[in-house]
C-alpha cells in the first residue's frame, strides 16, 4: 500500500498556513430558468485553521444559540439543522461570510 498523507510534522508550515484564505462562488439555477448566486468566504486556511472554527461554533450554536432556530430531526446537516444561526456565529466569530443574491 502506498502512504499518501504526511506524517505528523510534515504538514505546510504556519508561515504556508497563514497565507490560506477560500473563496467559492455558485450559481442556482431553477426549473424556470430563474438564477441566485452565492459567495463563500473565509479568512484563513479552509482545510485546517477554519475546519476548527467552524466545528466550534457549530457546537456553541447547539449549546448556547437561540434553540427556536435550531430544527430537530433525525440525521441533518449543520445548515439543515442550524442554518441561519450557524451562520450568524460564524460572521460574528469566524469572519466567515455567505451572501445570497
Amino acid at each position: 500500500m502506498r502512504k499518501i498523507l504526511p506524517s505528523p510534522g510534515e504538514g505546510h508550515s504556519a508561515k504556508e498556513l497563514a497565507k490560506g484564505y477560500c473563496k467559492v462562488a455558485g450559481v442556482g439555477t431553477g426549473t424556470k430558468g430563474a438564477k441566485v448566486f452565492s459567495d463563500f468566504k473565509c479568512p484563513a486556511d479552509a482545510g485546517y485553521e477554519m475546519t476548527g472554527r467552524t466545528i466550534v461554533e457549530a457546537g456553541l450554536t447547539l449549546a448556547i444559540g437561540n434553540q427556536d432556530n435550531i430544527k430537530a430531526g433525525g440525521v441533518l446537516t449543520p445548515a439543515a439543522c442550524m442554518g441561519k444561526e450557524l451562520l450568524k456565529r460564524l460572521k460574528e466569530n469566524a469572519d466567515i461570510t455567505l451572501d445570497i443574491h
